[in-house]
Order: C-alpha cells, then structure tokens, then sequence
C-alpha cells in the first residue's frame, strides 16, 4: 500500500512539475485521499525577500515536502520550528556541511553564483514555521524562496 502511495505521490508532484513548467496555473490546492486521510498541497512563492522574515506559517498535521531559498549571499540564519521545537536554526555555512551526510538537505552555490538551500520531508502534527534573520548586522533580502506543504484536511 505504502508503494501505492508514493506512486500517487510521485504522480502529484509530476504534474505540478509540468504545469509549472508549462507555465499553466492550477486552480487550487490539489486534494487526495489516502487511508481514509485527505491531504491537500500548498504551495508558495516569493521574490525579494528582506530579513527578518517568516517564510512559512502553516497550522496542522502535514509535511514540509520542499523549502528552496536562491540568495545572492550565504549571511544569513534559518530557523524551522515543527511543533513548537526547533528542528534547525543556523548559518547556511551549517547547511552546506551537512547536506553532505543528510538526504534532505541540499546546500550549495549555483552556477549563476547564487547560494541555494534546499530542504525537504519535514513531518509536523501541529504546525511548521520558518524564519529568516541577518546572521550579522547588515541587511539581506534573499532572491527567491519556494516553498510546498502537504496539509491534512
């Protein structure tokens, strides 16, 4: 069943992948059921970003399926809170260590010079949050941020 499951999944996210590609707009969340559960996917956008900011501020049982932050500098701190406990807070220069040894983080400089993070597979029963602050004194706006929760409903 669980095989099942992740098939649906990878279908879902197929799709939204071609109709981001394709440039088409889906009209709402998309709601599945599975197990007698319903989950319906979110998903979020924004440019220009200055810090401090929340990035994220989601109630409820879900998962915190991607989260991909394009900056033009490494400065600054990320902090995730999933259920009111601090999962990470630290420096990008923390995440790029680690996303050599841990599967769902991805940190690293593009091609275009860009700094990306990438995190994925956060699972939350209350809620998830995400922060983003200066790591110093002087003021960072981050790029691009996206980001994609599956919510129970």
């Amino acid at each position: 069943m669980r095989d099942r499951l992740l098939d649906w999944a990878m279908m879902i996210a197929a799709a939204e992948e071609a109709a981001r590609m394709t440039q088409i707009q889906i009209a709402g969340p998309i709601v599945v059921q599975a197990l007698g559960r319903k989950y319906t996917t979110k998903t979020g956008r924004d440019t220009d970003v200055t810090l401090p900011a929340k990035l994220l501020d989601e109630a409820g049982a879900g998962a915190l399926k991607e989260l991909v932050i394009w900056s033009s500098t490494d400065q600054y701190v990320l902090r995730v809170i999933a259920d009111g406990k601090i999962i990470y807070s630290a420096q990008y220069s923390w995440f790029v260590t680690v996303s050599q040894e841990v599967r769902e983080i991805a940190a690293f400089q593009a091609q275009d010079g860009r700094y990306v993070l990438h995190l994925s597979d956060i699972k939350f029963s209350k809620g998830i949050r995400v922060e983003a602050a200066p790591a110093g004194s002087s003021s960072v706006t981050l790029d691009e941020v996206f980001w994609k929760v599956e919510l129970s409903v």
